[in-house]
């Protein structure tokens, strides 16, 4: 059976038991069904979804399951526009490369008949944090000029120096200084796009913005304005999505990653969503600088409950490495010279990549399958393959002058001939079968999914029709043994009892709500305890040292006379020395992964108690109730009908009013940063986590002792024991209404379970 066979299956029954019950002659049999069903009350999904609901889904998820989604992410150099011009554009570069992390935007790619871009550009809240990020920048500039220019006039002359240190030179002090904070993303990154914005005109124009082309050549041409090095609008240009009529993006997606340390904000925030999205993620490092703490820090983005579960390495420019020793080692036997170059960075990469960790399914896997989830590449071979000669550049005629003479047999001979082993090292084939295996596994994924869904709803359609007839067997059987006398004693007895058997109710309401209540504060005070405690170990992992150097003026009438002339030698650092210091570090990236799981685990911990206590309320209130009645001196024992008492229990509790889920305050956008910080922006960053960490104590405190004391307040308010006694009232009326034509009734009731029967 097909899977759309299956749904038109299961949609066609649940379609004929809602025509069975909503059949007007049985109304008044299966009212008060859904009350009195089992944890109907809080099972969302005690009914099965409708047919409509059904249909769509399966619509949906089958649509969606031919697109596969794949995420590129990669430092900036790293090759991704490259690897992407030649896994879509044969090697023609379509796609503009960013020079710095902070001109890359978030740009994600797809198919369409009619080529458009949809350009989001950054909003002015957007402005406003950059702008407070350059304060910050001209803050931190002067306070680490003031402080090395203290540390070099304190500093004590050398023997055979100068009596008195030589005068520090600010200007070689502040440029030093700049290019440090000009190197940092989250700082200078925020300058250079405040700057860039402030000289645009600092006015971001209107979003969104559609732009169309007749063609892919137009489109792409208009495309510079936005995202060019020197593009009009590309200091404004937040994300962009590019939908091209190319056969290579059909049933494709792919979203294209700016750099770790994104100085924006939102766009960061914007960046983990979309990775989080995705069915594969390919990352992207060169093979000279291969796995550098760059890339790990961009992996960790992977790292999260939800984290990609399929992911791949490619290294890069390995034309770079084709020239050393391995050449001379494998005596420029090509394919010698490539496998060992794959065995080297593959166990490169198992001593680097950091060890199995919760949320990191899709590291774990490459971890383990690495022979197979490497690929090596080099898009300048590429280039020589595909493009004709007249097209290369000059890095891409050197590196054929390099391979002509190193790979004779192979490269010293006619283009075509040599095309293949261009291939071979271009890698884009290999990469092309990873993309269609997971394609493949996609529509598995995709299948299984909705497979468990549709089992799920089997599930709750066949409990449905189990619960349905056991209700209306027990209704039926009341209504065989009652009696028209008995039920007008019992109103009477009840109608007299109801004052103070309420008070009795009332009272086991009262101890119920405070033994709940207790245990409730336990729970969620364990789980609150435990949770935090990981996030100190995670925060506490996530902070180091290192060594960061810097150059002052050398001491002495020789650092004078070098650096006077050290313009004639042509080098800057003549006449200064390199001094070191300690600064701290952070891992961001840890943290705020660690803040976003703590966060989804204290609302779990703190409501999940709540639901074992909505689903144990009503049996702990019946069998309180029932106890405390039959002690009680004014009602007998034969006063009670457990069936009714049990109906009108869970009736009264229809009118107990719920609980919100607790609210924990959100991840400041302080937090919302990834990779390595130091010195201060590493000291401002752990303040700004334990400020946060600790209003999620205080909310999740208070959320608990909250919950707790609406729970008891709400169930001691509620005054279950009037309820409870008006609504027996009201089952023995609607019984009697039944039994005036009992023997027609007792048909009806036979009649709907025999059509309920048919449909299992």
């Amino acid at each position: 059976m097909t899977l759309e066979q299956r749904v038109e299956q299961l949609a066609s029954r649940i379609q004929k038991l809602n025509d069975v019950i909503a059949q007007e002659k049985y109304q008044d049999l299966i009212r008060g069904m859904r009350q009195h069903t089992p944890d109907s009350q809080e099972n969302k999904d005690s009914d099965p979804r409708s047919v409509d609901e059904l249909r769509q889904k399966f619509k949906a998820d089958i649509q969606e399951g031919g697109r596969l989604r794949v995420g590129i992410i990669g430092r900036v150099k790293a090759g991704k526009s490259s690897l992407l011009n030649a896994l879509l554009f044969d090697g023609k570069e379509v796609l503009p490369k960013a020079a710095t992390p902070m001109t890359a935007s978030l740009t994600v790619l797809g198919y369409s008949a009619t080529p458009y871009a949809e350009v989001e550009f950054f909003g002015q809240d957007d402005i406003e944090n950059m702008r407070e990020r350059a304060l910050d920048y001209d803050w931190e500039f002067e306070l680490r000029v003031k402080e090395r220019l203290e540390k070099t006039q304190a500093r004590v002359p050398r023997l055979g120096g100068r009596a008195v240190p030589a005068a520090p030179d600010p200007e070689r002090i502040k440029a030093a200084v700049r290019r440090e904070l000009d190197d940092d993303p989250a700082l200078g990154g925020s300058k250079k796009l405040f700057d860039d914005i402030q000289s645009a005109g600092g006015r971001p124009p209107k979003a969104p913005l559609r732009i169309e082309g007749k063609e892919t050549r137009a489109l792409l041409g208009k495309l510079g304005d936005y995202v060019g090095a020197q593009g009009k609008f590309t200091p404004f240009t937040k994300c962009m999505s590019i939908y091209l009529p190319l056969e290579a993006l059909k049933n494709l997606e792919v979203v294209d990653t700016p750099g770790v340390n994104d100085p924006i904000v939102s766009r960061e925030k914007r960046t983990f969503d979309e990775l989080h999205k995705c069915h594969a993620v390919f990352v992207v490092s060169p093979s000279g600088q291969f796995l550098n703490q760059q890339d790990l820090n961009l992996m960790q983005r992977l790292v999260k409950q939800d984290g990609v579960e399929e992911v791949f390495l490619v290294a890069s420019q390995i034309d770079s490495q084709m020239f050393s020793s391995v050449h001379e080692q494998h005596k420029g036997c090509l394919p010698d010279v490539l496998k060992a170059l794959h065995d080297t960075l593959a166990q490169q990469a198992r001593q680097t990549l950091p060890a199995p960790q919760e949320g990191s399914k899709g590291l774990d896997t490459l971890k383990h399958e690495l022979d197979s989830r490497l690929v090596v590449t080099s898009s300048v071979a590429y280039t020589l393959s595909k493009q004709p000669e007249a097209t290369w550049d000059d890095n891409a005629r050197h590196i054929h002058g390099m391979l002509r003479h190193s790979y004779q047999a192979e490269f010293a001979q006619s283009m075509e001939a040599a095309r293949p082993h261009f291939d071979s090292i271009a890698g884009i084939v290999q990469t092309h079968a990873l993309l269609d295996q997971v394609r493949g596994r996609r529509q598995s994924i995709i299948e299984g999914n909705l497979q468990s869904f549709l089992d799920a709803q089997e599930n709750v359609l066949q409990q449905r029709l189990k619960q349905i007839p056991e209700f209306l067997w027990k209704q039926r059987e009341t209504v065989e043994a009652s009696d028209e006398k008995m039920l007008e004693q019992q109103l009477q007895t009840i109608g007299q009892l109801s004052v103070t058997g309420a008070r009795v109710v009332d009272t086991a309401v009262s101890a119920v709500a405070k033994d709940i209540a207790s245990r409730l504060h336990q729970h969620m005070d364990k789980g609150v305890n435990t949770v935090l405690c990981e996030l100190r170990n995670v925060t506490e992992k996530a902070k180091s040292t290192e060594i960061n150097t810097y150059r002052v003026d050398s001491d002495g009438a020789s650092g004078s006379l070098k650096r006077g002339f050290g313009w004639l030698l042509r080098q800057d650092d003549w006449g200064t020395e390199r001094r070191t210091e300690t600064v701290g570090t952070v891992n961001a990236t840890a943290i705020r992964t660690g803040l976003d799981r703590v966060h989804a685990d204290l609302s779990k911990n703190l409501i999940a108690p709540l639901n074992v206590a909505r689903r144990t309320l009503r049996s702990e209130l019946e069998k309180r109730i029932l106890g405390e009645l039959r002690s009680s001196k004014d009602v007998n024992d034969h006063d009670i009908d457990i069936t009714i008492l049990a109906h009108s229990c869970q009736s009264a509790l229809r009118y107990l009013r719920g609980f919100d889920d607790p609210t924990l305050p959100a991840l400041p956008d302080e937090l919302l940063q990834s990779g390595s910080l130091k010195g201060s922006a590493a000291e401002r960053y752990v303040a700004t986590a334990k400020k946060y960490f600790a209003s999620l104590q205080i909310a999740a405190n208070k959320a608990a002792k909250e919950i707790t004391e609406a729970f008891k307040d709400r169930l001691g308010s509620a005054k279950i024991g009037a309820l409870l006694f008006e609504g027996c009232q009201d089952e023995i009326q609607k019984l009697q209404q039944k039994i005036k034509e009992k023997q027609l009734t007792l048909q009806r009731y036979d009649s709907l379970l025999a059509e309920l029967k048919d449909l299992k």
